[in-house]
């Protein structure tokens, strides 16, 4: 729509190319799509296919990647808000891996936390365990991967039983259903979980999550404007590659009780609450209210108003001789006529 007055643009079904999610297949794809004629922009689609852009020194024609969810994690090229690779621009919401584990660690205690994540990713990039260990060394705590495909059972088998706590990344090859189990599963053996897609998989029973559900229309126009610039002449490796989602911390409270892990008032206090169910612990009170009622049952004091109720009897009693005083005597008989 923003480019059908100036241009014919078109996405020719015979130019669609699915992955195999091996490094090899998708470079393969990458190449012949690259080396065709007939293709003047690609776009590429998924954590994966964006990895293996890190891949191309240069590129021949302009590539476009909505990744939107860490290029930092990737170690994606990057250089001042940019790839800083002619021709490359993707779509990152940098450092959101990082801030979402700085989160975690306040709100769990572990020391391992393991990544959920597909293994096409460490196939296509190498050294990505290396990098993640050194990053997340400032927060005292290391990383272990978790290869997810399709199965929650095989997920579920492959963590310890000591196993900490895991972070979810997203499981493109993962359904639905499937996922589901895997987050039932972990909630039943009490394991904290974080998401990096956020409020969505919050939502299915992950303690918590940091961004809000992935605005694709947003992208969408994003991904378009670019492409117009682009065929105004400008160079794709010059356009911003930031695509912020905003975060705000969502705990599921129903997790948290189910896994017995509560996080810090202070924490709580600034997070939007699933499943809070604040509601059915009985009325509000206010602060007034809970003093009066808190003096009002306390057994200590209630000891001490007998204490001074008995104090004033005593009072009492010892004043008694100082009032004025009357006495009288007198004696009477009785005479039953049946006794006598």
């Amino acid at each position: 729509e923003l480019l059908g007055r100036d241009y014919d643009l078109r996405f020719p079904e015979s130019q669609r190319r699915l992955s195999d999610w091996t490094a090899a297949g998708i470079r393969r794809e990458l190449d012949a799509l690259l080396a065709d004629p007939e293709v003047d922009m690609v776009l590429v689609i998924g954590p994966v296919s964006t990895a293996a852009l890190c891949c191309y020194d240069e590129l021949p024609k302009p590539v476009f990647a909505p990744l939107g969810v860490d290029g930092d994690a990737l170690g994606l090229p990057a250089e001042d808000d940019t790839s800083g690779v002619r021709n490359l621009n993707y779509l990152s919401n940098p450092g959101a891996s990082y801030r979402d584990l700085s989160t975690f660690v306040e709100l769990a205690d572990f020391t391992v936390v393991h990544v959920l994540t597909d293994p096409g990713i460490y196939e296509v990039l190498e050294g990505l365990y290396e990098r993640n260990q050194e990053a997340l060394k400032p927060l005292g705590i290391r990383s272990e991967p978790g290869p997810v495909v399709e199965s929650a059972e095989e997920a579920l088998s492959l963590l310890p039983p000591d196993a900490e706590a895991v972070y979810f990344t997203p499981l493109l090859r993962m359904s639905v259903p499937e996922k589901q189990k895997l987050i039932d599963g972990l909630n039943a053996r009490e394991i904290p979980t974080m998401s990096l897609l956020g409020l969505e998989e919050v939502e299915m029973g992950v303690l918590a999550g940091l961004r809000k559900p992935t605005d694709f229309p947003r992208m969408a126009r994003r991904i378009a404007l670019n492409v117009q610039r682009s065929l105004f002449g400008e160079d794709p490796g010059t356009f911003s590659v930031s695509f912020e989602r905003g975060d705000r911390l969502a705990i599921n409270m129903a997790t948290a009780r189910l896994i017995g892990t509560w996080p810090r008032f202070e924490v709580m206090a600034e997070a939007r609450l699933i499943n809070d169910e604040s509601g059915t612990r009985g009325p509000l009170i206010t602060l007034e209210t809970a003093m009066y009622d808190a003096v009002r049952a306390n057994l200590d004091l209630i000891a001490q108003g007998y204490q001074g109720d008995s104090t004033m009897e005593s009072f009492k009693v010892s004043r008694g001789p100082w009032l004025p005083q009357a006495s009288a005597d007198g004696d009477f008989t009785i005479n039953d006529p049946a006794v006598s």
